[in-house]
């Protein structure tokens, strides 16, 4: 047997500590991966643009063209098997508008908590339901009514 300062030894030893590590290292990577399969939650946001309505001239106070869209109305997340993930509310409408005249409402939203999926449809009121990939999700969803 070689002693523990001798060339071979030590070349044993490092052979065994770097396995030791790669092993290791997968592992972890494995947990860490593991973890965020179809775990988690996320949140999803977004808004709503209202366009081309003759009901806005300079704001978003009167859009009748579009009457079930407004602050507080129900923004709902749902599962790729239409079930409800989470709730939300849409917030204050704010304008784009050009030489005073709006041309579109925006209505923001934020739905937290929902569970983790590969797509989530997102229904603002009763305008039926828009679906987006995870990947969209990541990034705030537009939908859009007019225009």
């Amino acid at each position: 047997m070689f002693g523990l300062g001798h060339p071979v030894a030590m070349t044993v030893l490092r052979s065994r500590l770097m396995r030791a590590f790669a092993v290791f290292a997968v592992s972890a990577v494995t947990v860490l991966a593991l973890a965020g399969c179809g775990s988690g939650t996320v949140t999803i946001r977004g808004q709503i643009d209202l366009s081309n309505s003759s009901s806005f001239a300079t704001s978003c106070a009167d859009t009748s063209d579009f009457p079930d869209v407004s602050q507080g109305t129900q923004v709902v997340v749902k599962s790729p098997s239409e079930t409800v993930l989470g709730s939300g509310a849409l917030g204050a409408g704010r304008t784009l508008s050009a030489d005073g005249i709006a041309l579109s409402c925006d209505y923001p939203f934020t739905v937290a908590g929902v569970a983790a999926q590969s797509r989530y449809g997102v229904e603002v009121g009763s305008r039926g339901t828009v679906w987006f990939t995870a990947a969209q999700a990541r990034n705030p969803v537009v939908l859009s009514l007019g225009g």
